[in-house]
């Protein structure tokens, strides 16, 4: 079994040999590495190709692109992938040192089904407890998208995924938006189809002050120069089946972007009741956001 380890980086120069020493003292090697670099400026492309120089046990497919956003660049990688399985390992981050053994093992243990679509491990990011987070149940097997709300899950996981359904399904791409939630494609394959969830880390991040989740402010500024993307993250998120809280909220944000992007998306008859009744609370919300409380 080959494992695809996907990299998308912009201006990471400081962090990639670190993530290359990692990958480098995997005790399986059986991978490939696709980096993607986003148009950076710095040296990235420079050590990029040390590394190839170095003849590492594993071979590096290094492409480029226009500055274009994450969503974009993983879309680019399909073509280059040859593996099973697909790993999205962020430029910050690093991989423990059996971490390609494990995610190998379990893939294996479960085999490559057609109902099996991801195998989920833990992500540990220093200097954030609150995205560093655990399942609830060691092991646990089903459709995910009931399993994490039911209990409650937030925070980030080292999501692995059949590489035949991450190809078949291109994340949305809108001129001149450069942020799309990666939790689009992880919600397209949470109904229909099994996921593992397993509490062993694989991943190890770094908090950065300039990275996507450095806070909240800067989240939203995000969001707001991706109206189009968000409208379609809540718009998709309102056509699955999910507690009454979450489907209010998602239905506030649906409405904030609706009145945006004066678009309207084609919706289920309960899901449009909610969007009409929350939209007092989306027009609160603007205000407040303007005001920036």
């Amino acid at each position: 079994m080959l494992i695809s380890i996907v990299t998308a980086t912009y201006n990471r120069a400081a962090y990639l040999p670190k993530l290359f020493d990692s990958l480098c003292k995997q005790t399986n090697q059986n991978f490939e590495w696709i980096v993607i670099d986003d148009g950076s400026t710095d040296n990235s492309l420079e050590l990029l190709n040390e590394f190839n120089k170095r003849s590492p046990k594993f071979p590096i497919k290094v492409c480029t692109q226009k500055n274009a956003g994450k969503h974009v660049a993983l879309n680019k990688s399909h073509s280059l992938i040859e593996g099973d399985v697909v790993w999205t390992l962020d430029s910050d981050d690093i991989a423990m040192d059996t971490a390609v053994e494990d995610i190998t093992n379990y893939w294996i243990d479960y085999e490559l089904t057609e109902k099996l679509a991801m195998i989920n491990f833990l992500h540990v990011v220093e200097g954030r407890i609150e995205l560093s987070a655990r399942f609830p149940d060691d092991f646990w097997c089903g459709e995910n998208i009931n399993y994490r709300y039911k209990k409650r899950i937030k925070g980030d996981f080292a999501e692995t995924i059949r590489s035949d359904l991450f190809k078949q399904t291109p994340f949305p791409e809108y001129e001149n938006e450069k942020f799309f939630s990666e939790g689009w494609l992880w919600i397209q394959f949470s109904e229909g189809y099994n996921s593992v969830n397993v509490n062993k880390v694989v991943q190890r991040g770094t908090y950065l002050e300039d990275g996507l989740s450095s806070s909240n402010k800067e989240m939203f500024k995000i969001k707001s120069n991706a109206r189009f993307g968000m409208q379609d993250l809540y718009a998709e998120m309102l056509r699955h089946k999910l507690p009454t809280s979450e489907i209010i909220k998602y239905s506030v944000m649906y409405n904030a972007y609706r009145k945006l992007n004066k678009k309207n998306y084609d919706l289920s008859w309960t899901a449009k009741l909610y969007v009409v009744a929350t939209k007092p609370l989306a027009s609160l919300l603007q205000v407040w956001k303007r005001m920036g409380i």
